[in-house]
Order: C-alpha cells, then structure tokens, then sequence
C-alpha cells in the first residue's frame, strides 16, 4: 500500500465516525469512536451463545479477548497477534509486586523501633506494679499481653485490637489486679506503636496476596469469575471455563438491529482525472489528490484481480459508493476484579494496573502501592493510546453494498466475468477487504445508464446464499471504542 494512502485513510476513517456519530449521538462515550483496522481477525461473531448448554460463543470470545493498540498515522485502532487474558496472566501480573515508598518505609522502621521500645517498657511497669514474669517464658511481652487480656469482662473473649479500639482501657478491664492501673500508660502507648506498625505490615501482606489472587483469577478462572466457552464448529466438545467477558447485548437483539436498513453509513469516493497509472480521489466531497491505481481491487474467484482501470480501460473515472446498513453497537467489559465479603472476584483491576505504571520499575516507588517490579518489556506500553487496550465499543453493520458508476466506457470486462463468477471481494486502499471470506456471497449486476453513455456496476451480498451457521455469522466492524487498562 502506498504511503499516500495515509491522509486518505484518515479522511475515510473520519468520514465513517462523523456519520456513526450522528446515528448514535446520544450513547454515551460515541466521541471516542475510531475505526479499527482489523488484520486477519476477520469480521465481528455476532451471535453470542452457542451449543446445547447454551456456551459463551469462542468465536465472539477470542474476537474480544484481543489485545488492541493506537495507530497514530491513521488515528486508528487495530488488533495485536495477543489475548488481553494471555498476557495477563504471562506478562503483566507476574511482574506485579507491592512496595513502600521511602517515607513510609523509614516510618515502619521508625515504628518498629518505637514498638521493641514501647513493648519492653509495658514489660517493666508490669513487674513493677502487677507481679514477676514466670522463668519458663520464652516471650515476656506476649505473656505480659496475654495476662492483661485476661482482666476483661467475664464471658467476654477481649482482643487487643478490642483494646486499641477503646477510649476507656479501665472500662474493657473491669477485673484488673491490684497494681494493674499504673501499667494502662504503658500499654496505651504500645498499642499506638504497634498499631501504626501492622497497618504498614499489613498494607504489603495484603497487597502482596491480591497479586496472588489476579494471577490465579486469569490463570483458573471458576464458575463465580469465568464463563463456559465452546467452539460453534465443534459442538461436542465439552466447554471450557474462562476469565468473564461481558457483553451488554444480546444475539437477538443484534441480529434485528442489524436488520434495520435505516441506520447506515455511505461513503461516496470519487476518482476522476485517471490515466494508465494514477488517478485522483477526493472521498465525500474532499479536496481530493493523486493516488495509484490499486485504491478499489477486485478479488475474482480467487485467481484473477482487476481494478477501476483494469476494468474498464476506456474510462476509468467513476464514483463509488459503499453502503453498510444495520449499524448497531456492541458494549463490551471484562470482570472487575474486587474485593468481595472476605475473598475476592473479578479478574481484570485496572487501579493496580494504573498505579502500578505511574510507579514503573522504581524501588522504593514514588508512592506506596503497586508496582513493575521486574519491569515490563520495553516495548508494551499501557498509557492512553499504547498498544495495551481492549475495546469496550464496538460498531458494526451488516456487510455492505458497493456500487460504481462510470461515466462511460466499455462494460464488457465486467458483464463477461460476472457470468463465470459468483464470489467477490473487494480491497479498498490495499488495508482491508470489503466482503470477507465463505460468508461474502455476493451477487453482481451490470446497467446500462439511460442516457446511453456509462453504467453502473453494483456488488451487494446473496443472502439466499448464507448458508453458514448462526453461530459463526460475522457482522461488517466500522469504528470501535477503547478502554486501556493501565491508565483507568
């Protein structure tokens, strides 16, 4: 494809999000919409169930597993060759680790300090005031903390979290010895110390552990956070059980809203000007430029390839119109991960992943909390617009009709090998393939205009022909929305 082809990339790409912005001006989040360009992905498995249990379609699962980045040059989306989960659970969640910042790493130390000091202190007024400590004790602060436990209420099982959570110590400590009062001082202040010593402790303890939890929620998903997932082309297989994707819709819903021929999006791409090798384009209304031949080919039955010119070798000025009806949108989010009662569900946690970025590979990190530590390679890039996101909109139509008209020429090219060919495809600018694959039955008709000067060809799908499967049928994808992970 011809670099030149750029700028008439961005025109179309804006063309299409202009017009599915209008059709959609009231969704949420429709601002955002690019196009994506897709390579060998192939069209959007819309219908999402499949199977006699009624699985999650592993066509529909793969397509929005998908990792996606930004293509800046056609300000555009397109798939990556990775899974969002495979990386996850490979890459990103193993180099995943928690840790302190300088300043509360020199707090914990400080803490802990004040802690040793404190607790020998409380050991002190205890036999000072209340009694000896038994030879036999391997740890005097735990026996001394331990026997003040026991001054509570009758029937009552005190903790001392209990105790570092009252305001009245005399009060939680009704059955105190005689001497057990001069000791309360003592024990306030080590409770403090301590206290500030476990909220650090358990800060890493806790962080650490929900590490551990986000690399097996990807790796065994179970029936709370996964989804069971089959093969339409193998509906015997047993299902298999993976991280929850969610779509908002439902196939019925798609499949109808498809079939509404009212909400479309023409593009009208004009070449005039054309000559044995170049000819110049302007696409809805543009100022238009010059560009090679090879922007409009057509794949025939696999074996020949014509284009604009090819095709029509006496005139090759025409206007082309593709038409996709039936846009429609498909709402897409992965499981979040959270804390739930005294576990956890969910797979996908984008704060971590958020702040683990901001932090990098740096220890101690700016701030306390997560971090890339063994950094992550080089070249995955989490920001807004990286190359490490998923789409959470998507935009699709049914496949669309291509109409050409010339100005004049000769119609023989097409009228003789539309008589030996009923499949068609066709490449607009070289990057994607306008009718795809088995499914792209189309039909192709040739008129004379009236005026007895020109005519028009017109390709546009068979239905009578579709005879593949619902749950392998694949919607036209025309502009897509996308959430990176690492900046939430």
């Amino acid at each position: 494809m011809s670099a030149n082809y750029d700028q008439l990339i961005s025109e179309l790409n804006d063309s299409i999000n202009s017009q599915v912005k209008q059709v959609y001006s009231k969704l949420a989040g429709v601002t955002s919409l690019k196009s994506y360009n897709q390579d060998g992905q192939g069209d959007f498995p819309y219908w999402l169930t499949t199977g006699p249990q009624n699985s999650f379609n592993d066509l529909t699962y793969n397509w929005i597993d998908q990792v996606v980045k930004y293509l800046e040059n056609h300000d555009a989306y397109a798939n990556t060759s990775n899974t969002m989960v495979g990386q996850l659970a490979t890459v990103v969640y193993p180099k995943l680790s928690y840790a302190l910042n300088a300043s509360d790493n020199q707090k914990l130390t400080n803490t802990q300090t004040a802690t040793v000091a404190e607790g020998n202190n409380l050991v002190a007024q205890y036999t000072q005031n209340v009694g000896p400590i038994p030879a036999t004790e391997t740890s005097n602060l735990n026996y001394v903390t331990g026997q003040i436990l026991t001054w509570g209420k009758k029937g009552e099982q005190l903790t001392l979290e209990d105790l570092k959570n009252s305001f009245d110590l005399s009060n939680e400590l009704p059955n105190m010895p005689a001497g057990g009062s001069a000791v309360l001082p003592a024990l306030t202040k080590w409770l403090n110390a301590a206290s500030s010593t476990l909220s650090l402790q358990n800060a890493v303890s806790f962080g650490n552990a929900y590490i551990n939890y986000l690399k097996s929620a990807v790796k065994s998903p179970n029936k709370a956070t996964g989804i069971s997932t089959l093969d339409p082309t193998n509906p015997s297989a047993t299902p298999v059980v993976k991280p929850r994707w969610t779509v908002n819709e439902n196939s019925n819903a798609l499949l109808n809203s498809l079939q509404n021929k009212n909400k479309k999006v023409t593009l009208s791409i004009a070449a005039s000007e054309s000559n044995s090798t170049t000819t110049k384009l302007s696409i809805n209304g543009s100022a238009g430029a010059e560009f090679g031949l090879d922007w409009l080919t057509f794949g025939v039955g696999g074996s020949a390839s014509y284009n604009v010119y090819t095709a029509n070798s006496s005139e090759a000025s025409a206007t082309v119109e593709i038409s996709y009806p039936g846009v429609s949108t498909v709402t897409v989010k992965p499981m979040p991960a959270q804390l739930a009662g005294s576990g956890a569900e969910g797979w996908m946690d984008q704060t971590v992943l958020t702040q683990a970025r901001a932090n990098g590979n740096q220890l101690p990190p700016p701030q306390s909390g997560y971090v890339f530590s063994p950094a992550l390679p080089g070249a995955m890039d989490l920001s807004a617009d990286g190359n490490f996101g998923y789409l959470n909109t998507i935009v699709i139509s049914d496949q669309p009709t291509i109409k050409i008209t010339y100005q004049g020429g000769d119609s023989s090219v097409y009228e003789s090998i539309f008589k030996q060919q009923s499949s068609w495809s066709v490449k607009l600018f070289g990057l994607f393939t306008i009718a795809k694959g088995s499914q792209s039955y189309y039909k192709a008709k040739v008129e004379q205009a009236a005026s007895g000067s020109g005519f028009t060809v017109t390709i546009e799908p068979d239905g009578d022909q579709f005879t593949v499967p619902d749950s392998q049928k694949r919607a036209n994808v025309l502009a897509a929305a996308a959430t990176w992970p690492g900046d939430a």
